[in-house]
Parts: C-alpha cells; sequence; structure tokens
C-alpha cells in the first residue's frame, strides 16, 4: 500500500510540475504564431492568387551565417553607394515574387536611394497552397530564424541604418528585426504581424514602430496589439498604431481578400515613415 501511495505522489507532483511549466514557460511571439498553422479557420483564410508580377531590379544573393550554411535574400541595390537599407521581411508563403515586387515599389517610392533586402525565412522555400504555408512556417526553428536576421545585419555592415517592413509572419519578424538590431534600426513597420509583449525584448528596441492591424483579423486581435501598445508606451518607446477595416492580410495582392484602396493607403503610409526616419 506505501508503494501504491508513492507511486500516486510522484504522478500527481509530475503532472503539477508540468502544468507549472506551461505557465512559466511562455512561447515566444514567433511561436505563438506558428501556432496558428494547426488552426484551420486561420489557414482556410489564406488563398493564393497565382498571377505572379513581374520582377526585374534585383539579384538573388547569399549572405554569411557564421557556422552555418548561408541565408537567401533578394538585393536591389542603391543608384549610388550608400548605408542605408530596408529589410523586406515576407508573408508565410516565403520569399516569392509577389514579395519581391514589393520589394521593387518600396525601392521605388525611396527614388532607388537605399538597399532593399528581401529576407528569405524559408531557406529558399516557397508554397502555394495554404497548407504548405502553414507546414513550413512551423517548421522553421527560431534559431535558424534569428541567424538569418544576423545574416542580414552582417551583410548590410556595421555602419548600417535600416528600417525593416514585413507582413504577416513576416510583420512579427519585421518587429523581431527591430528588436535585434537594436540602434541600427532607424524605422520597423509591422503589417498584422504577431506583437512581442516581453518588455525585457521591446527594451531593446530603438526605432519608431509602425502597426498596421486589421479590426477584423480574428486572430492578430485588439487585445493583443493593445497589450503590446501598452508595453511599448510603458517603456516610452515611440509607437503608432493604425487599424483598418479589414481582415488579415489584407494588403496582400496574391489574397483574395485583398483591397486595393486600403493596402494603397497602407503603403502611402509606411513609405512616409520609413523616409522621414530612415532618409529625412
Amino acid at each position: 500500500m506505501k508503494t501504491l501511495f508513492s507511486l500516486f505522489s510522484i504522478i500527481v507532483f509530475s503532472i503539477t510540475a508540468l502544468g507549472q511549466n506551461k505557465l512559466c514557460c511562455k512561447a515566444s511571439a514567433n511561436n505563438q504564431f506558428a501556432a496558428l498553422s494547426g488552426d484551420q479557420e486561420f489557414v482556410a483564410s489564406h488563398t493564393f492568387n497565382e498571377e505572379l508580377p513581374v520582377v526585374k531590379s534585383g539579384t538573388n544573393i547569399k549572405m554569411k551565417v557564421p557556422g552555418e550554411a548561408p541565408a537567401n535574400g533578394y538585393l536591389i541595390p542603391a543608384n549610388e553607394l550608400t548605408n542605408k537599407y530596408i529589410f523586406v521581411f515576407q508573408e508565410w508563403w516565403g520569399l516569392n515574387d509577389h514579395i519581391k515586387a514589393q520589394s521593387e515599389k518600396y525601392w521605388a517610392k525611396m527614388k532607388g536611394q537605399v538597399n532593399v533586402i528581401a529576407v528569405d525565412l524559408y531557406d529558399g522555400e516557397t508554397a502555394t497552397t495554404a497548407d504548405l504555408a502553414g507546414e513550413l512556417m512551423k517548421s522553421r526553428e527560431e534559431k535558424r530564424l534569428r541567424a538569418i536576421v544576423d545574416a542580414a545585419f552582417l551583410y548590410a555592415g556595421k555602419d548600417a541604418e535600416v528600417a525593416t517592413v514585413g507582413w504577416c509572419f513576416g510583420g512579427g519578424w519585421s518587429l523581431q528585426a527591430a528588436i535585434r538590431g537594436k540602434e541600427k534600426v532607424k524605422a520597423c513597420v509591422m503589417y498584422y504581424g504577431m506583437p512581442e509583449t516581453d518588455p525585457s525584448k521591446l527594451a531593446k528596441i530603438n526605432a519608431p514602430v509602425l502597426g498596421l492591424f486589421a479590426e477584423h483579423d480574428g486572430w492578430i486581435t485588439k487585445e493583443l496589439v493593445d497589450k503590446f501598445e501598452d508595453r511599448m508606451r510603458g517603456l516610452e518607446k515611440d509607437i503608432t498604431i493604425v487599424w483598418y477595416d479589414a481582415v488579415h492580410a489584407f494588403a496582400n495582392p496574391s489574397n483574395n481578400e485583398y483591397n486595393p484602396m486600403l493596402a494603397a493607403d497602407a503603403f502611402v503610409r509606411s513609405s512616409y515613415f520609413i523616409r522621414k526616419n530612415l532618409l529625412d
């Protein structure tokens, strides 16, 4: 009987400890977003229009990752030598021609005064179905993702001044890049990406942040964004949040829920924000 009681006590203690670990070990912002790949409603909300834009300005590059395979990027160089960069972060589809076209659009809006690097977070893989996009997003190791972001900063050089912009999965990584880049980052734009709420990470941000979010987003909710905004303001960080009467991924031309009018407004806001903080 004593043995049975001892065994029962061990089982109860183990279960309790596991529960406590779940509570204390909060998932990172990236892992929280990656977990949405298991939400069938989230997956079904993403559609892909296979009509690809024409891209012509950039070239594919390799970026050194110490001790690992190199990272990939799509570089559109400035018209003249400069230390100004925009890092563009992909949606969950990967670094496809839609993202390359968006990169060219930002480059043109800056009148070729900046280098633009579209950062490949999937190591060359892309998806044209939501199920595959979800699998790719879920399969990425956060350590590798951080190394890829660091590789972009290494490629740009120690004196680089950087603006970051991204959508959805890349919106979250635009913010994470601002955290990792610290004083190098002069502006951060995130389109409906997962907010970071860890004060120790947010404290590392030196750049003003522009968040563009959708009022009818069932996943990146107002509650999440408000918590992020409150934490940023509590740390006396410069943050601007803009809400659109739209759904998640409203600014992606490859999505059937694309809203061209609101996407155009968001692009004007974001490009003005980048120019003001990076170039002016």
